[in-house]
């Protein structure tokens, strides 16, 4: 049992544990990779009003990032548009800002949680929180407005449209502390099939922790736990098979854990945790789940009621007793409650008022048509926070179980934390003053305003101050720009919507877009006397061009390089690679590595194109040429194809990891253990080897033939822009500030500066001065970052593919590959739909996309 639930892995499950991105142009796989492994929170800028509208006041709100794009584009203009005079100011809950606001367990535990309500509650008047936030600490500590008064005047506010178990959702200790929104009912998930397995009948309402136990001891297997009760959950595990509620009767509740079954529970759900039959833990594959009903859109599993209730994970909104207009806040509040659209944050969720529900149309909902009506019949029959209170100290009393104290005492010594934290927040209480900083009404701009968007592949900004203050210094400076409106993208779904709404985008490739979208920037560098493309390094530039323009603005590169073991090299007793590592050494290397690994001895987590064309650029005939635009493929020539055979047979030999490549989005794997040698990008050098254990080295390199290859993080303008040249000197001042972004600058200027020196140290800069002399080596042979794209790359995968996993005739499947991109790339000059033009060059290659890409084709 572990001693505190992880947020980050709760938040997944809100999500269903699952988040797929699509994009239907040429993805590039790094921002991909990063899209489909994601926690699903946003982030962008604030909300601006229309100058149609006259405000007489201004309130804040406060929403975690990942809400933030909902919010502005559809619910504060709808909010606009029925209360004209009251400017709500939208501010941002960052990722970070949430981490510390675990329900506390312990002594310890209070401070932090209480700290960081504290400052949570400052940013704004109104707050729109996520489960499990709120509890009788933060409010007996004083950091939330009671309620109770306004709700009891709203003659509006009819009771009986909200659902009978959430009426009462945040009442406490003569208290209303906030207004339920939204509820995510938490039932008895179970996998049929598995359950047949074990010749298992299929849960009830009326099973018991015993039958649980008997299900989960045969559903166990592989020391795999046969049922899983995450500790976010088990408070409402406990309560309903308990059947009582965990504080007495008194008008300010205290913690009573001191009630029978609830220690029968505990001590069985202990024992069968150290038999490791059951988890409080977050696995996959367990075939028996206390859990969200959205787990139900696997259309496999099954879900029932335990003991006739459900939990629920309670979206509220919430005021700041630091409010200095609670009226407006509450009005605010209010209508928050009303939005059928904030029902789609997450799927499966429903909102708690039946004429909400009754306007909200499900449209990302897959769930079958008996998993909807249990839905409802589990919020009718859903706990409350109020139905929890003092429940999350239960955790405490599971963990000290298993160290060997007695139930009854952990319930106690649990008993005890809750008191004396209790009495602690209400101590806290008069010494405290929550203050908001009060919202300004906008003004007027002169139409000067630029959007500036960031995308960096990650759901959260912890750089967010830095941009900010390089943003405002930007504004300062430049007359020609009264504001940069600067929104954080964050990968999530819909991200591809939110970056055309921008003038520029920095992070985001720009080759997902058709030139006619984007600004040419050939003009505004030629015209720029403080650029210099010798100052730029290497072959950067080329990545930044198509037809013949430029239209990305470089501000730093990843080359790829391989990570090597010091042990396994010393225990096969070769000698560590260095910048001048050959092609015969590495494949000598490989050899000698594989007398000691499992595995092959270099490990693709994600096989793609690049590796392989590096190290055929290595054996002296890279199989595309990059220096042209498009790229030249080369796949037909006879040494191309003698060297493409040389390099593949190393993963045909079992050298060298190999999956399908010809995917579309790329096929992964993990080794059994670490590995000796992987393919990774330089973006810290001193992160890379902080370990101790692995250094860098790049690829090996052939007898005339330095190859490289790396990703290029770069901004670009939009065609839309209004001001294309407040975007270019932005993005060109984003590109002297390395403080900002990850990776070696792209330019001898910025790599030599104080900051960089600062950040990286003198090993770090090193490092990058050696990547930039490889980049610009006499004889080097450029690799594009990922080839030649998802589309391209699929005819010259598979036929890597067909020769490694099927034995096909390379030279044949080659010179086919070359044909069917010649036949892909005339398609796309009268059809931007890539998708039909894959299958018109080959319908075959129907084969290799995946279901949700070709739709209804």
């Amino acid at each position: 049992m572990k001693q505190g639930p992880n947020f980050m892995a709760h938040l997944q499950t809100l999500s269903g544990g699952k988040w797929v991105c699509k994009r239907l142009t040429s993805l590039n796989y790094t921002r991909l990779v990063a899209t489909i492994s994601l926690l699903t929170i946003l982030m962008t800028g604030g909300f601006q009003t229309s100058n149609a509208f006259v405000q007489s006041h201004a309130i804040s709100l406060a929403v975690p990032e990942s809400l933030v794009p909902l919010f502005r584009d559809v619910v504060l203009p709808r909010f606009q548009e029925s209360n004209p005079d009251l400017y709500v100011e939208l501010r941002i809950v960052s990722n970070d800002s949430y981490r510390d606001l675990q329900l506390p367990t312990s002594s310890d535990a209070l401070k932090t949680f209480l700290d960081a309500t504290a400052d949570l509650i400052s940013r704004a008047d109104v707050h729109f929180l996520y489960p499990n936030i709120m509890s009788s600490e933060n409010t007996r500590a004083g950091y939330f407005l009671d309620l109770s008064p306004l709700v009891a005047t709203d003659a509006s506010l009819q009771t009986t449209d909200f659902v009978p178990s959430m009426t009462e959702a945040f009442k406490w200790d003569g208290g209303q502390w906030a207004l339920p929104v939204l509820v995510m009912p938490i039932v008895m998930v179970y996998d049929p099939a598995a359950l047949d397995a074990a010749a298992l009948t299929y849960p009830t309402e009326s099973w018991t922790l015993d039958d649980f136990a008997h299900a989960a001891r045969l559903l166990a297997h592989d020391n795999a736990p046969g049922m899983q009760v995450s500790s976010f959950d088990l408070p409402a595990f406990f309560r309903i098979l308990a059947g009582q509620r965990f504080a007495d009767e008194s008008s300010v509740a205290q913690p009573n854990f001191s009630i029978a079954k609830l220690e029968s529970l505990v001590e069985q759900w202990t024992d069968l945790e150290k038999e490791g039959v059951v988890t409080s833990g977050f696995n996959e594959g367990i075939s028996l789940q206390f859990t969200r009903i959205n787990a139900l859109r696997d259309h496999a599993l099954r879900g029932s009621l335990l003991a006739g209730q459900a939990g629920a994970d309670v979206f509220s909104v919430a005021i700041s007793s630091g409010t200095l207009d609670p009226d407006a806040a509450y009005q605010l509040a209010v209508y928050l409650t009303t939005v059928p659209e904030l029902a789609t944050i997450t799927p499966s969720v429903l909102p708690v008022r039946y004429s909400v529900q009754n306007q909200y149309i499900d449209s990302q909902e897959s769930l079958p048509v008996e998993a909807l009506a249990l839905r409802q019949t589990a919020l009718e029959n859903a706990l409350a926070p109020a139905d929890l209170q003092f429940g999350h100290y239960l955790n405490q009393a599971v963990t000290l179980i298993a160290t060997g104290q007695p139930v009854d005492a952990a319930l106690q010594d649990a008993q005890i934390t809750a008191n004396t934290n209790l009495r602690d927040a209400e101590a806290i209480r008069a010494t405290i003053r929550v203050e908001v900083p009060a919202a300004v009404l906008p003004t007027l701009t002169d139409g000067k305003t630029t959007k500036f968007g960031l995308f960096t592949g990650g759901t959260g900004l912890s750089n967010r101050a830095q941009w900010q203050a390089v943003m405002d210094e930007f504004v300062t400076k430049t007359p020609e720009v009264s504001q940069i409106e600067f929104n954080f993208i964050p990968s999530s779904a819909g991200y591809w919507d939110e970056i055309p709404k921008q003038d520029c985008t920095f992070g985001y490739p720009y080759t997902e877009y058709t030139t006619d979208k984007l600004l040419p920037l050939d003009p505004l560098l030629n015209a720029d006397p403080n650029f210099d493309s010798a100052d730029v390094i290497g072959d950067v530039m080329l990545e930044m061009q198509r037809d013949g323009n430029i239209y990305g603005i470089p501000a730093s590169v990843s080359p790829y390089v391989l990570r090597y073991s010091h042990e396994f090299f010393a225990r096969a007793g070769i000698a560590e690679p260095d910048g001048t590592w050959t092609v015969n050494a590495f494949i000598d290397a490989l050899h000698q590595l594989d007398a000691i690994t499992e595995d092959p001895p270099l490990f693709l987590e994600l096989n793609y194109s690049t590796p392989w064309e590096l190290l055929m650029a290595a054996y002296g005939a890279a199989p595309v040429d990059y220096t042209t635009s498009p790229p030249t493929l080369r796949l037909i020539d006879k040494e191309v194809v003698s060297v493409a055979q040389q390099v593949l047979d190393l993963a045909k030999s079992g050298l060298i990891g190999y999956v399908p490549m010809a995917t579309f989005f790329g096929n992964g794997a993990s080794p059994s253990s670490p590995p000796p040698l992987m393919v990774v990008q330089l973006s810290d050098p001193n992160s890379a080897n902080s370990s101790n254990s692995y250094s860098l080295v790049t690829f090996p390199i052939g007898t005339n033939t330095t190859p490289i290859s790396f990703y290029t993080t770069s901004g670009f303008i939009f065609a839309h822009a209004a001001q294309p040249e407040v975007c270019y000197h932005l993005l060109r001042e984003i590109t002297r500030h390395p403080e900002l972004f990850e990776g070696m600058p792209a330019y001898h200027s910025v790599i030599d500066s104080s900051t960089s020196q600062a950040i990286y140290g003198e090993d770090g800069i090193a490092t990058f001065q050696r990547f930039a002399d490889l980049m610009e080596a006499p004889n080097r042979v450029f690799i594009r970052s990922y080839g030649l794209g998802i589309p391209e790359s699929l005819f010259m995968n598979r036929a890597f593919d067909r020769y490694v996993l099927d034995g096909a005739d390379l030279e044949a499947e080659m010179a086919l590959a070359q044909e069917l991109t010649a036949a892909y790339r005339t398609c796309t000059l009268s059809n931007d739909d890539i998708v039909d033009c894959l299958l018109e060059a080959d319908p075959t290659i129907r084969e290799n996309l995946p279901r949700d890409v070709l739709g209804n084709r």
